[in-house]
């Protein structure tokens, strides 16, 4: 939302190329599940391509709060400050963020 407010298009961040997926696409699903299905691999496709993952605890931030996140996230103190969000979805973060490193 940040870079979508700059007033210059030239100061925001170029716009993620089209899923891969679209070319070999012949329409968009109708049904419930298969719109969910689709909704998913899109938001997943957006968040692979626009935004930054940390090494140390595996939350995914956009470029600037990524900046601002890597300066307080250390090895010994995870996620900051305030510590790591709780929840499961926190939980598979810090698990897949193990894994890679």
């Amino acid at each position: 939302m940040v870079e979508e407010a700059k007033p210059n298009k030239r100061d925001r961040r170029p716009l993620p190329p089209p899923p891969p997926e679209f070319d070999t696409l012949d329409a968009l699903p109708t049904d419930t599940q298969g719109i969910d299905e689709f909704n998913q691999r899109m938001t997943m496709y957006w968040d692979k391509c626009s935004l930054m993952g940390c090494p140390i605890c595996g939350r995914t931030f956009r470029p600037d709060a990524y900046e601002k996140h890597s300066k307080v996230c250390t090895p010994d103190n995870p996620g900051g400050p305030l510590g790591m969000p709780k929840g499961p979805a926190a939980a598979a973060r810090l698990a897949a963020a193990k894994v890679k490193a």
